[in-house]
Parts: structure tokens; sequence; C-alpha cells
């Protein structure tokens, strides 16, 4: 059955269901569930809330979805449920943004953000396109030329070096995430022209307030979401996961090669082995540059 969905504010949620003279019933199966109500031409109007964002659904004939969707809202966009992952909470314009490198030792910070429209949910549901910590580096490297190939994106990188040098002038990380983000959202509209209901959604990292905070230049003019595990809840989060980490995991590689060594991922036991049989072959001022020195690793090295 065809749907068509959106994010609305408070002000707006209220206005509907005024409209609709829909009560509001707690639902102990399903606690995000604001409101449910069958319209005269027998559309189905349901709110859904999560944080702070509610979701409206009209689903029902296209024609008539469309007639009581432009009650609300310019340029509906309808859905064809055969052909999306039911398990995303939005499938219309969106732009995601992800991350990835963050606990990692060596290696970049690399930021990725996408734009994803609903003409794109028919190769991301044949890609197979989740939360790329679940996806195997293989399957990661066989998809990701894919997605950056077909799909509108931007990629900031933030090498060791530049992260250390943001920390030394007071910049924590949650700040440079930030402003990484916010970098790829504004240089991806730059380069491309959105549709005017566009949302942002960032796989959430900090506080609301204080990302917003922490921004040295300015916001997108575009209604921002945070979601945790937003890779898994929204479809550009996810091709943003799968690009960042695709991007992280092609630097990787050159990076193993340079040093003829498989350099293990995270900051654990075993990078720590991998760093001393580094330093038998190499200097540490020929690592430093692939290192975050700030993190507990280096700090064992100097002892």
């Amino acid at each position: 059955m065809p749907y068509i969905k959106f994010s609305a504010d408070e002000a707006l949620m209220e206005e509907i269901r005024d409209f609709y003279e829909a009560p509001s019933y707690p639902n102990k199966k399903n606690p995000y569930l604001v409101f449910q109500v069958k319209t005269l031409d027998n559309v189905q109007v349901t709110c859904y809330k999560s944080k702070e964002i509610y979701t409206l659904m009209f689903s029902g004939d296209r024609n008539k979805i469309i007639d009581e969707a432009l009650i609300f809202i310019d340029n509906p966009v309808v859905i064809d449920e055969k052909t999306i992952n039911k398990d995303y909470l939005d499938n219309s314009y969106q732009i995601g943004t992800d991350e990835v490198g963050v606990g990692d030792f060596f290696g970049p910070l690399v930021v990725a953000a996408t734009y994803v429209t609903p003409e794109n949910l028919n190769l991301i549901e044949k890609l197979g396109i989740k939360d790329s910590k679940k996806l195997t580096d293989t399957k990661i490297l066989e998809i990701g030329p894919i997605v950056e190939k077909y799909f509108l994106h931007e990629v900031c990188l933030c090498s060791p070096k530049k992260l250390v040098d943001l920390k030394n002038n007071g910049w924590n990380m949650h700040k440079i995430m930030a402003n990484l983000h916010n970098t790829a959202q504004n240089n991806l509209l730059s380069k491309i022209k959105v549709n005017p209901s566009t949302k942002i959604y960032i796989d959430e990292f900090s506080n609301e307030n204080l990302y917003f905070k922490y921004l040295v230049t300015n916001k997108p003019n575009l209604p921002i979401h945070f979601e945790t595990k937003g890779e898994s809840l929204y479809p550009s989060v996810a091709c943003s996961s799968v690009l960042a980490r695709y991007h992280f995991l092609k630097i990787w590689e050159k990076m193993n090669e340079y040093f003829k060594t498989e350099i293990p991922k995270g900051a654990g036991e075993e990078v720590d082995k991998t760093v001393q049989k580094l330093l038998r072959k190499y200097s540490l001022k020929d690592l430093k540059p692939y290192m975050k020195t700030f993190f507990r690793n280096y700090k064992d090295i100097e002892k």
C-alpha cells in the first residue's frame, strides 16, 4: 500500500490532530504511537513520536493520500511499500551524516554526508545497505564504490596530525566531530539542489545544544534531527556510514602497505603489540603522523 511520511514539530502535529479530531491514547504495545485515525475517504493517519520528533504517515489510495497530505505540507512524496526497508523511520528526501575512526589509535577521522531521495530506495535495498558496523570490511569495499558513484555525497577527512593540532588548541573530540559533520553537510549542499522538504539526520554523538554551541560556521538552513544508532533508522545515515568506512578502509589499506604490517583497528592490547613491533622497524618520527598522539597508547610509548 502506498503511503506518505514526513516529520513534524509539535505545533504541526497538534494542527493535524485537531483537524481530524483524533484522540491521543496510551498504547502499551507501542509507546511511540501518539494517535491513529481513519478519514472519511479511508486514509489512515498515524502519528509516532521519537524523542521530540513527530512522524506522520498517511496510507491508503495514492490520490487520496496526496490530497490529504497537501492540506498540511507542500510536495508530498508517495512511497511504494514494496520498495522500502520497513525498518527505516523516514524514507523521504534527506541528508545523513556519520563518522568513523573516533576510537582508532591509528588513522584519520572520516565523516561522510549523503543525500538520499525516494528514488534511491530500491538501490539501497538491493545493495543491502545498513549499519556499516554490521558489515564486513570485504562487503564495505564491495558496495562502497557503488554508493560513491550513484549517491550525491561529501567526505571530509581529518588527519591524526590535524586532530592533534585541534586538541592542542582546546578542542575536544565532540567539537571536532560536530564541525566535521557541519562541514560535510554544508559542502554537499553547496554542490547540489535539494528538495525543499529535505531534512538532515545526524548519528547522535553529542547533546543537541552542545552540538550547535560547538559550531564555528553556520549550520545548514534545513531541519536537523539527532538520533542514536541513526544508521539503522535513516537510509541517508546508513549510506554515510558505508561511505565513511569505505574511505577509512582505503586509507588503512595504504597504511598497511606502507608499513608492510597488518595494523589492527581500535586502541587495545593488540594495537600496543603492533606498535612495539613497528618500532623495531621504524622510528617514532615515521609512525607519529599516523597516530592520534592524545590516545593512551601513545602515552604508554613515551613511558
